[in-house]
């Protein structure tokens, strides 16, 4: 990996962990893990600090880099930033968060859940179909924190490869004289 994307997307990715940690320990003690708009205002903090460096891999290349530099830079943010949050959710909740805090929590996400079913149109024998398989899941696992991070880094990777054709350097083409 080139030193300068290593250089930058290390601290980045560390810094965008933080802040969702932050977000995630105030939401732990004054808000709702099913707020849409913290759920939101994450996925922006991790697409813009993935951008962010991406731009200042390329502006310290002497504004020169190709897709894969930007792809690069913007990924390893992301990895750095998923990894480290992930670290610290399934450290705080299967050890420091009591067992009524986290029941009331995964209420909280049924409850969510079988709201959008509904809001979605689902049929009855879906949403009980799906109830059960809520019922049975626990959210703070090591098999679900893993299964979400991997989605929510497709979903990075494919906003950071339509990033990445913006940022790289347009090719030239030499006009075909007649």
């Amino acid at each position: 990996m080139n030193p300068i994307i290593r250089k930058l997307s290390l601290p980045i990715g560390i810094l965008a962990s933080i802040i969702q940690i932050t977000i995630t320990i105030y939401l732990y003690n004054f808000g709702s893990f099913v707020d849409l708009r913290f759920g939101l205002l994450i996925i922006t903090i991790n697409i813009l600090f993935g951008i962010t460096t991406a731009f200042l891999v390329k502006k310290n290349q002497k504004n020169s880099i190709t897709l894969r530099q930007s792809f690069s830079g913007y990924f390893t943010t992301i990895l750095v930033s998923i990894f480290l949050s992930s670290l610290f959710y399934l450290t705080f909740f299967n050890s420091y968060v009591s067992s009524l805090k986290k029941e009331s929590i995964k209420k909280e996400l049924f409850n969510f859940e079988v709201q959008n079913m509904k809001a979605n149109n689902y049929s009855e024998k879906e949403i009980k179909k799906n109830i059960e398989l809520i019922k049975s899941s626990n959210p703070f696992s090591i098999q679900t924190n893993i299964q979400t991070s991997i989605r929510y880094l497709i979903l990075y990777s494919i906003i950071g490869i339509i990033f990445s054709f913006v940022f790289k350097n347009k090719s030239s083409f030499q006009e075909i004289p007649n």
